[in-house]
């Protein structure tokens, strides 16, 4: 392994996501990039545009910075938030 390289371990035991909301993709994938997406509020709080007509989704994938989890099983989606979040978290305690 380079010393660049890290292995990130995240206990979703000790450190629960809440909220949490992990939907199938609407359009399996094509502007999400997955079919599932994993986030960190409420059902009611997820974007209207995450899951709009083709040229809002479009749109909204392309800008959005909310952090997503996105995988190919709910799962894969889950661990990828986890990550996302734990990243933001080192970042902001540079």
């Amino acid at each position: 392994m380079k010393n660049s390289e890290r292995i990130m371990v995240i206990d979703l035991d000790r450190h629960p996501i809440y909220p949490l909301t992990i939907v199938q993709d609407r359009y399996n994938g094509i502007y999400s990039g997955a079919k599932f997406t994993a986030w960190n509020m409420y059902p009611y709080e997820l974007p209207i545009g995450a899951t709009g007509d083709d040229v809002t989704c479009r749109e909204f994938w392309d800008n959005t910075e909310i952090p997503v989890g996105l995988g190919n099983t709910p799962n894969d989606a889950l661990y990828s938030l986890a990550t996302i979040l734990e990243l933001k978290k080192l970042e902001k305690n540079k």
